[in-house]
């Protein structure tokens, strides 16, 4: 166990010390703690009488200096405190109900209970498990606690998924695979705050594209996504992909599995939880907006112009109706309007000055930029698919190469400010003079001009023309 975790729950035994209540540790943390992994919080199950609740509430809110808040309202009712940024959820039942409490819960290897005080060495002697949790977690196991736990919840269905991506070398009992394939459609019912958070924790670990395949093998997909099934069987041109639209976006949340835990040709390292989440739901989207946009040219070949548009729109929509945080979601939808930048630039041999052009574009989210258009290359195929990886990765490399002077020149005073640009073109206040401001600020960013000098003698050598509706253009 971590040093604070077992300060926390040292903590705890000793407040509850002699008291009337009976304290146990439930449901993920003691399955971590029998796996010898460290859990991200702990479950508290405490058989009490009624009267002594309000009581024990009060001890939580002094141990943490917070309120109790009401978690889940669902019987029995959660309540959760944070102590030392540990996460403490508590719920109750009364005197010699304890099995009846675990019985409610999910899966049988969240179903065991341990003494609050308990030792490490002699932590199976001490089990409550009523229900075969110990033998399902040696065997690797996800079987759930009785026949009516995913009827009670349908959100167990993905959590059911999502246990089998994060615990290594676990699978889903074949009966519960069964059932989850006839009751799929009832995933529709749960919170989309619920949904989401399972998503979370499954974009969070390193095995989301295995996660994201099994769903769709069990018809879960479809319930949370409706989105992508338009993917499904949607072809593909062969010179440039060697499988339908949907396979190719699986493949690409597998290939942003791997690329998360670091990119040895783009020199970038492990990436933090949040950015792993916000990479793999674009990967998961990045063409969603395929099916919209399919359509053949003159020469027969299907194409399927503006689809990074389009994708983008559709993911934002499909991320409000998550409730997908707009720390991930927003990020996550510019990363799928701009996937095809990098990868068009490789195909091109651009010079600097597009390359450093994308690279403003993306702002904060070029190393991310990076991996998705990687992992898009990654999971396409088609023709010549090592060179064309290859000159992508020439590109990705040549584009974090000038992101810090890209970002020094946009965060550095202006080169002229209004003032000088209304006295250089004679032009009146208004967002024309805005406009003109940018224009510049983009030529600095690509280093086609540098210095205030150039600047002015740019804006004089353009005529009128060149700045009546307010895009100026360099003269060729």
């Amino acid at each position: 166990m971590g040093e604070v975790l077992t300060r926390v729950l040292s903590t705890l035994a000793a407040r509850f010390a002699g008291t009337p209540a009976r304290v146990m540790v439930a449901g993920g943390a003691v399955r971590d703690f029998v796996l010898g992994l460290p859990p991200r919080d702990i479950d508290l199950l405490i058989e009490s009488e009624l009267r002594d609740e309000t009581e024990i509430l009060r001890v939580l809110a002094l141990l943490s200096g917070m309120e109790p808040v009401v978690f889940d309202r669902r019987p029995p009712a959660t309540h959760r405190v944070v102590v030392e940024g540990v996460v403490v959820d508590t719920s109750f039942c009364r005197p010699g109900a304890l099995v009846g409490a675990l019985e409610r819960r999910d899966f049988t290897l969240n179903a065991m209970a341990l003494p609050l005080a308990f030792a490490v060495p002699a932590l199976e002697s001490l089990l409550v498990d009523p229900f075969g949790g110990l033998a399902d977690l040696r065997a690797g196991r996800i079987r759930p606690t009785t026949g009516r736990s995913l009827d009670d919840d349908p959100l167990r269905m993905l959590r059911a998924v999502r246990l089998a991506s994060t615990l290594p070398g676990f699978a889903l009992d074949e009966s519960l695979a069964g059932t989850i394939r006839e009751s799929a459609g009832r995933l529709v019912e749960p919170a989309a705050e619920r949904v989401q958070a399972e998503m979370e924790i499954i974009f969070r670990g390193p095995r989301a594209g295995e996660a994201v395949r099994s769903m769709d093998a069990l018809g879960l997909l479809a319930p949370i996504f409706p989105e992508l099934q338009c993917l499904r069987g949607l072809e593909q041109p062969a010179r440039h992909h060697d499988h339908d639209a949907l396979e190719h976006s699986l493949r690409a949340v597998e290939a942003a599995d791997d690329l998360a835990g670091g990119c040895p040709e783009l020199g970038t390292g492990a990436l933090s939880e949040p950015d792993r989440t916000v990479l793999k739901w674009a990967a998961l989207f990045h063409d969603v907006g395929k099916a919209a946009t399919a359509g053949r040219g003159d020469d027969g070949e299907l194409h399927f112009y503006g689809h990074e548009t389009v994708s983008a729109s559709l993911a934002e929509r499909a991320f409000a109706r998550l409730r997908v945080p707009s720390r991930i979601g927003d990020p996550a939808v510019r990363l799928i309007d701009l996937h095809l930048r990098l990868g068009a630039l490789a195909s091109a041999g651009a010079g600097e000055r597009p390359i450093r052009r994308v690279v403003r574009a993306a702002g904060d989210t070029l190393p991310l930029l990076t991996l998705l258009s990687l992992a898009d290359r990654r999971s396409s195929g088609g023709e010549r698919s090592e060179e064309r990886t290859t000159a992508l990765v020439d590109v990705c490399r040549r584009a974090l190469a000038v992101r810090d002077d890209v970002e020094a020149a946009l965060s550095s005073p202006p080169l002229l400010d209004g003032r000088e640009i209304m006295s250089i073109l004679g032009l009146a206040p208004g967002p024309r003079v805005g406009s003109v401001a940018r224009w510049l600020e983009r030529l600095r960013a690509e280093r086609a001009v540098s210095t205030r000098e150039e600047a002015e003698a740019l804006l004089r050598s353009l005529p009128p023309a060149r700045v009546r509706d307010g895009r100026p253009r360099r003269p060729r």
